[in-house]
């Protein structure tokens, strides 16, 4: 789900995206999932869902956040105007490591770059989390 204008104290909006993806923060101040946060990356490609609703002269510089939640993540694209959340259950989220990352889900994507790999531990906290989620018991 995109939400163009997002902005975090909006409660219907943040409610929506709790639906989603599940609560911002009860959930992960039990888990040590909830202290890693990514170091920054920027956008260097994204899906034109993504960007249509930034203003032309400033979609080249996009930046980004990126929030684990317990059943996905949300993705904030902010070029220092405005901000658009992307949210993405785990079971549509697909990460691929070329010579940037790339985050799919839904059709959409991002490709961010990450001088250094400074964000592999990053990455690798998250699909862990993923898998862990979607392991079933077949007992």
């Amino acid at each position: 789900m995109i939400i163009s204008k997002y902005n975090r104290i909006d409660k219907a909006i943040e409610d929506t995206i709790s639906s989603l993806i599940g609560p911002q923060t009860k959930w992960l101040e039990q888990h040590s999932v909830a202290n890693k946060k990514p170091a920054k990356m920027d956008v260097i490609e994204a899906s034109q869902a993504l960007t249509a609703s930034f203003d032309p002269s400033h979609v080249a510089v996009i930046s980004i956040e990126i929030e684990i939640r317990p059943s996905g993540i949300l993705l904030v694209l902010n070029n220092k105007i405005q901000q658009v959340a992307w949210a993405i259950p785990f079971y549509r989220l697909a990460i691929f490591k070329t010579d940037y990352w790339g985050v799919h889900g839904d059709g959409q994507k991002v490709l961010l770059i990450d001088p250094k790999w400074r964000n592999k531990a990053f990455f690798n906290l998250l699909l862990q989390h993923k898998n862990a989620l979607n392991q079933i018991d077949l007992n």
